[in-house]
């Protein structure tokens, strides 16, 4: 994920490593397997040596102060990028699921967790939001999902099996669905347009006014979609797919 400033990328794979957006020669190494054992997860999740460690879900605090990252076994941790030093861990997803998707508020002050079980009949999973400042949940609702991102009033939008639903600061769903079922979604910083790629067709791209509650515009990608990122501006959609390429598309 890239810094808001455009300075860095956070990136959580066997490590969580800092990178120069420049020249993409890492800067820093906030954490590796050596400094620690991996989370204890139940025998009968698959547990493959890439797996062990991190889901590859990562974030970063709109001001660039704060990096959340995402393990296997449900642990979340908050990291101050400038000391490298680990600012605080939340363990209430342990045991729900690998965590699959992170997201901060546009002031920073919560964190979104998504977790999902990887096999059958494990947990459902759940979604846990925290109040950063105070390090404790403020909501923890038990629906399986993908993604997860903030509208601009505050509501969570999560990716579940009947569509991208909007849960409000209880935990509990308010309004209406949008009718999609995404597996990879993002939100532009201001919190009105939606970019997902659609369960049905993995090239394709929906971009989604979240008020209004319908699609703007669709792209086709050149290959399966893994990643979807909006520019600062809010103008243009990053597409990063199974080939390693990236396309760039208009989202005026």
């Amino acid at each position: 994920m890239l810094s808001p400033d455009g300075r860095y990328l956070a990136v959580a794979a066997r490590k969580l490593e800092l990178w120069n957006a420049a020249d993409l020669s890492t800067s820093a190494t906030l954490w590796s397997p050596d400094q620690g054992a991996p989370d204890p997860i139940p025998d009968s999740w698959p547990t493959d040596a890439l797996s062990l460690q991190y889901s590859g879900a990562v974030a970063i605090s709109p001001d660039g102060a704060t990096i959340a990252d995402g393990l296997y076994g449900g642990r979340v941790r908050l990291w101050d990028p400038r000391t490298g030093r680990r600012i605080a861990e939340f363990s209430e997803g342990m045991g729900r699921g690998k965590v699959n998707g992170l997201a901060f508020t546009a002031d920073g002050s919560r964190l979104a967790a998504s977790f999902s079980a990887p096999i059958e009949g494990a947990p459902k999973g759940a979604v846990i939001v925290w109040d950063v400042a105070g390090q404790k949940p403020v909501f923890d609702s038990e629906v399986s999902t993908g993604a997860v991102a903030f509208r601009h009033d505050g509501l969570l939008c999560a990716s579940t099996v009947n569509g991208v639903v909007f849960l409000g600061s209880s935990g509990a769903e308010v309004g209406k669905a949008l009718a999609a079922t995404p597996n990879v979604m993002a939100m532009n910083k201001e919190g009105t347009r939606l970019a997902l790629r659609t369960r049905h067709d993995d090239n394709v791209v929906q971009l989604w006014d979240v008020d209004q509650l319908k699609v703007l515009r669709d792209f086709r990608a050149a290959d399966s979609v893994y990643a979807l990122a909006f520019d600062a501006t809010s103008s243009k959609i990053a597409v990063g797919n199974e080939s390693g390429s990236v396309e760039v598309w208009s989202a005026a």
